[in-house]
């Protein structure tokens, strides 16, 4: 199974980074994650690599990466389907590149269709707090980053003499 995964998971890599991910010494580790403890809920994978090299990139070309990354993989996510389980090793190959969410992960995830978190599949929350509300809700839901900031746009000039408040969640 190890195998299965580390050859669908350099192929996700090498359709966002091409031929330099061919040096890579990935290792695919099957086990509860770290990040299993620190983030609460389910974490499908997640990438290892030496804390001295941080990943860097420009678009989809690398600039900078580790040539050791360990592949860890939670058991239940080998009980997903063929396509989510596509879908979290394309996460996991977009942060060979990105370390984290930010701006630039975001806008190659959306040009290469990856989602950016497990439980969204793609999809990006518009939420609304109430103005004397404590907690967001989710009002809609976005394909793209710029579909969801002009429907929270729309949502806000709607509802402003109300004072709700609108936020986007990947």
């Amino acid at each position: 199974m190890k195998d299965l995964i580390k050859k669908q998971f350099k192929t996700e890599a090498k359709k966002i980074w091409g031929s330099s991910v061919d040096n890579l010494n990935i290792k695919v580790r099957i086990g509860e994650n770290i990040n299993q403890k620190k983030h609460k809920q389910f974490v499908p994978a997640s990438l290892e690599m030496p804390k001295c090299i941080t990943p860097r990139a420009s678009g989809n070309v690398l600039l900078k990466t580790s040539k050791n990354i360990t592949l860890q993989v939670h058991p239940e996510t080998l009980k997903l389907s063929k396509k989510k389980l596509k879908n979290v090793l394309k996460h996991e190959a977009l942060h060979i590149g990105y370390f984290q969410h930010d701006k630039e992960f975001r806008r190659l995830a959306e040009k290469f269709g990856i989602p950016i978190t497990f439980e969204s599949d793609g999809l990006i929350k518009i939420k609304e707090q109430c103005a004397k509300g404590k907690r967001f809700r989710t009002v809609a839901m976005a394909k793209t980053e710029q579909e969801a900031r002009k429907m929270g746009q729309d949502l806000y000039n709607k509802n402003r003499s109300k004072g709700y408040r609108y936020m986007i969640e990947w």
